[in-house]
């Protein structure tokens, strides 16, 4: 082949145009049919992807937080626990209230009040209140608080007020001392309130 002559490279520029025109059109034509589809599949997997991996992260995060959450609820409920060990029963309350009439024996004043009030029913426990007027010297009054904050059930004393008393009209206690203040005042014991008790998780695994 004679690549000077003109007839001659007038057909390898005619073939070279064909190829280009050819390449052209299958790229522009079937390539978009065989490309398109696969680019749409492979943004569907990667939106895919994306939505999983973003679920992955979060299920990551609340397992993670569970262990924390777990540990929390265990100590909140431990102490729920011993708070209701110092609660006393129902049945109990006129045993405790006998304990408060012992302390102030022990304490030296004397009662000249002890009057159960109605129960204050609340979400979780029960108040109830006595109220309480008695004698003595301020000190011994100051014994009694002490020995009945001192109690091994919950007990709240309010509603305190103090008087000094005529010492004409004052009593004497056991060994002949004057009285020098009357106080009265309100001593709550408090029991759990029917269904707020909290089940002992073990006791329960073993039920």
């Amino acid at each position: 082949m004679d690549f000077k002559d003109p007839q001659v490279q007038k057909s390898i520029i005619v073939g070279i145009l064909l190829l280009i025109v050819g390449y052209v059109y299958f790229f522009t034509t079937f390539m978009p049919f065989f490309f398109n589809p696969q680019k749409a599949k492979i943004s569907s997997l990667a939106s895919e992807y994306e939505k999983m991996s973003a679920e992955l992260e979060k299920a990551r995060q609340t397992v993670g937080n569970l262990a924390k959450l777990e540990s929390e609820y265990d100590r909140l409920h431990e102490k729920w626990v011993a708070a209701q060990s110092l609660l006393p029963q129902q049945e109990e309350v006129a045993k405790l209230l006998r304990k408060v009439t012992r302390a102030g024996n022990q304490a030296g004043i004397e009662f000249h009040l002890f009057q159960p009030q109605p129960q204050i029913r609340k979400e979780f426990v029960t108040e109830n209140p006595v109220k309480i007027r008695v004698q003595g010297q301020y000190h011994d009054v100051g014994i009694f608080l002490s020995k009945v904050a001192n109690l091994d059930r919950i007990l709240n004393v309010h509603g305190l007020k103090i008087y000094p008393m005529d010492s004409k009209k004052a009593s004497t206690d056991k060994v002949g001392r004057s009285h020098t203040i009357e106080a009265e005042m309100y001593i709550s014991a408090y029991t759990l309130t029917e269904g707020g008790e909290v089940i002992n998780e073990d006791a329960k695994k073993k039920s």
